[in-house]
């Protein structure tokens, strides 16, 4: 999923975007099969579960980590277009907090998704 940023208000009052965060989640049984059938790139979600910091190795040798939302439950909050119906909850905003964070002791790299 991507955890979307509050843009920088520039002087002359326009908005310049930052990038968003990519995250993982890890959905599993019954609910996997739903996502997959009913949700689409870009539907507005709320994701709830285990945040996770986990370890790899890139395709060059290295190692790098990622976070995870593990053991999510997952609901569509909006359509595409539509108004927003309700607020994301409480784990999105910790979410990109902790990507935040590991972005920052990468040295400001990329997270993978």
């Amino acid at each position: 999923m991507a955890v979307k940023q509050r843009g920088d208000r520039q002087a002359d009052g326009s908005w310049i975007d930052r990038p968003a965060w990519w995250i993982s989640v890890e959905v599993w049984g019954a609910q996997a099969a739903t996502i997959a059938d009913k949700f689409h790139k870009g539907d507005l979600i709320d994701a709830r579960g285990e945040l996770e910091r986990q370890t790899y190795t890139k395709r060059d040798g290295t190692p790098g980590e990622k976070l995870v939302v593990a053991f999510a439950k997952v609901e569509k909050l909006a359509a595409p277009g539509q108004a927003q119906q309700q607020q994301p909850a409480a784990p999105v905003v910790t979410a990109q907090q902790g990507a935040q964070s590991l972005a920052a002791g990468l040295g400001g790299e990329e997270i993978p998704f």
